[in-house]
């Protein structure tokens, strides 16, 4: 929305989008590691 509303600063908004991505894959990836191993239905 910062970047429809005019907001000058597009680089500071990309890398501010790129290091929110990064700390969601972050937490998202030891909440899986926290869960443990999923078990496999065969």
């Amino acid at each position: 929305m910062e970047i429809l509303a005019g907001n000058p600063d597009v680089n500071g908004l990309c890398l501010a989008l790129a290091d929110w991505s990064v700390e969601l894959r972050i937490l998202q990836n030891k909440k899986r590691r926290q869960a443990g191993p999923r078990r496999r239905n065969v």
